[in-house]
């Protein structure tokens, strides 16, 4: 009854990798930040002069955008003035607190800063410059001068793409200019000596995480600073980066060596599916003649003829359908006693397995000879009761199954039926895992179109090998054949004169099949239809459950004791349900303790 959730795995990573697109989750209007650059120039006095352009790009309406300058550690910011950055035309914005469209508000507090620029757009892009003074952003030490700064903090509200930051120091050369950067590992440093610039880029810098900057460099390049320490501070700073260095090399070594495996799973899965479904063992389906109408009663009873045509177990209606097998076989008996109520009975006092869904319904139900419809109901009510029957029943469609499977199962397109399944799930746990590994780096929308036509193609490749590769032996071909074309005479009913089936009688053994097939009722009515009520009710004179359809009594089939075993079973089943060393390399993690963490903008 219960089937693994390949397909439905398959389905789940398609729809996680489509929301991971989107953004806007029920949301009329977003944005994103395409680009950052961001200029800071040292000065001799250790202020540093910033040029911050951010562009963004708008989905709906918006006022205008904001930008947090972190106060803590820094001695005060001045200067401030933004723009508009116009390819043709840049609007310088006047200073005021009115709220007027293309204005340049300042709310300053103890701990920050807050630009605020509006300028209302309705979608479309659009380029910020901030400028600003950071005043003795430079400390000048006994034997090194330093700038360490979170140039982006922790306040943003969105991720910023293609970032770049250049510091300029106020000579050049600088020989013994030494830089570290940290943040998101992706995130690159050059040094330019010569020129003494340091420039810093980063493809995607996730929401929420600062860049920042560290530089070391002799005091004659700030000689007018007035942020002066008399310490010894060159050689434990450089100590401090190297810790910082190691431990991201060994974070960035992990990721290679994931992404690498990740990446080898998915190419080799990708290979591997294809080509194991193309030229694969196993026995391919035989190709058999269209299906045609046939009089001869398959060779097993109905649950198994269920079993072989739906390639699944089976179900309440089936077990139905075996209870009216046994009453045809003059094993049980079925008998109306009430309005809308059935007895079933041993004919024999001793006919079942003890461990049989039969027994137990006699035994635990009934009185051990019999039980009714009203029973069975009642004792579904309870929950432990449920538990039990729901369990014998799950037992009685595994067997009825396995009993199939034994005769007619091809073991070996079984087999590697079931690997192509285990290759595809890890297949899709790789994919994800790089996926995921893609996202965090911002590298998601490259990449993601090809990995899940890779993971479709699996999928389509498994659909192939099924097509082609059968679950059944050949013995299981031709039985299914047979007792398919059976179904398709069922299924005609009504075109055809029944008269040419056989005599009426042939009938009882018939109909548990049409039960099973879930034609039942269609040809009952047609049985009356050609042969009268009266004669079909003489023919089912012991069996009249199989075709009453009295007011008093109604049919047994197929609503009544298979909703009935439904309702019972599943009362249970419902309730229980690598870094820098100064010089130009990638960013360490961690922090230097630089100043301006909480710095971060967005749009209102």
């Amino acid at each position: 009854m219960k089937k693994k959730g390949l397909w439905l795995i398959f389905l789940s990573a398609l729809c996680c990798m489509f929301f991971w697109t989107r953004t806007a989750f029920a949301s009329d209007r977003d944005y994103e930040i395409k680009r950052v650059r961001i200029n800071a120039d040292v000065q001799k006095n250790g202020d540093v002069i910033v040029n911050q352009a951010v562009t963004y790009a708008f989905d709906g309406k918006f006022h205008g955008v904001y930008y947090d300058q972190d106060l803590k550690g820094i001695k005060g910011v001045e200067d401030i003035g933004a723009q508009i950055a116009n390819d043709d035309n840049p609007i310088n914005l006047p200073v005021e607190n009115s709220g007027k469209n293309d204005t340049l508000s300042i709310e300053k507090g103890s701990d920050k800063v807050r630009m605020k620029i509006y300028h209302e757009m309705d979608g479309g892009r659009a380029t910020f410059v901030y400028r600003y003074t950071i005043k003795s952003l430079i400390t000048n030490y006994q034997d090194t001068a330093e700038l360490n700064w979170k140039v982006i903090g922790k306040g943003w509200e969105k991720p910023l793409s293609d970032v770049q930051i250049t510091i300029n120091l106020p000579s050049r050369p600088v020989p013994e200019l030494k830089a570290y950067g940290h943040g998101d590992l992706s995130g690159e440093t050059k040094v330019d000596r010569n020129q003494g610039r340091v420039v810093m880029t980063i493809e995607h810098n996730p929401a929420r995480t600062f860049v920042e900057t560290h530089l070391l460099f002799p005091t004659s390049v700030t000689p007018d600073c007035l942020n002066v320490k008399n310490i010894i501070y060159k050689e434990e700073a450089e100590r401090k980066e190297r810790e910082l260095a190691k431990i991201a090399n060994e974070k960035r070594r992990k990721e290679r060596f994931f992404s690498y495996l990740a990446f080898g799973a998915v190419f080799v899965l990708s290979l591997a599916i294809p080509v194991t479904a193309l030229v694969g063992p196993g026995e391919r389906t035989k190709k058999l003649k269209n299906y045609v109408r046939s009089y001869e009663i398959p060779k097993m009873p109905p649950e198994q003829a269920y079993v072989l045509d739906k390639g699944e177990q089976p179900n309440a209606r089936t077990y139905t359908a075996h209870l009216m097998d046994l009453a045809g076989q003059k094993r049980v008996l079925i008998t109306p006693v009430e309005k809308r109520d059935w007895k079933i009975s041993k004919k024999q006092r001793k006919d079942f397995n003890a461990g049989d869904l039969d027994e137990f319904l006699f035994e635990k139900v009934g009185d051990g000879q019999s039980y009714t419809m009203k029973q069975l109901k009642r004792y579904g009510k309870d929950h432990e009761n449920s538990e039990r029957l729901y369990d014998k029943f799950e037992s009685w469609c595994s067997h009825t199954e396995i009993r199939v499977n034994t005769d007619y199962k091809s073991m070996k397109n079984a087999l590697w039926y079931e690997r192509l399944k285990t290759y595809f799930k890890y297949n899709v746990y790789a994919v994800i895992a790089v996926l995921v590994f893609l996202f965090l780096k911002g590298l998601f929308a490259k990449w993601q179109l090809i990995l899940l036509g890779e993971l479709a193609l699996s999928a389509a490749s498994i659909f192939y090998y099924r097509m082609t590769h059968d679950k059944y032996n050949q013995k299981g071909q031709e039985q299914r054949y047979q007792v398919r074309c059976f179904k398709k005479m069922l299924k005609d009913i009504g075109r055809f004169d029944l008269r040419e089936v056989g005599d009426i009688v042939l009938w009882e053994k018939i109909l548990p099949y049409a039960v099973a097939f879930g034609v039942a009722r269609r040809v009952i009515r047609e049985l009356k239809a050609t042969y009268g009520k009266e004669a079909v009710n003489e023919a089912f004179r012991e069996n009249r459950a199989f075709v009453d359809d009295s007011e008093d009594y109604g049919s047994f089939e197929p609503d009544s004791f298979s909703g009935t075993l439904s309702r019972a079973s599943s009362n249970f089943h419902v309730s229980s349900s690598s870094s820098s060393s100064g010089g130009s390399g990638g960013f360490s993690g961690g922090s230097s303790g630089g100043v301006g963490g909480g710095s971060g903008g967005g749009a209102f």
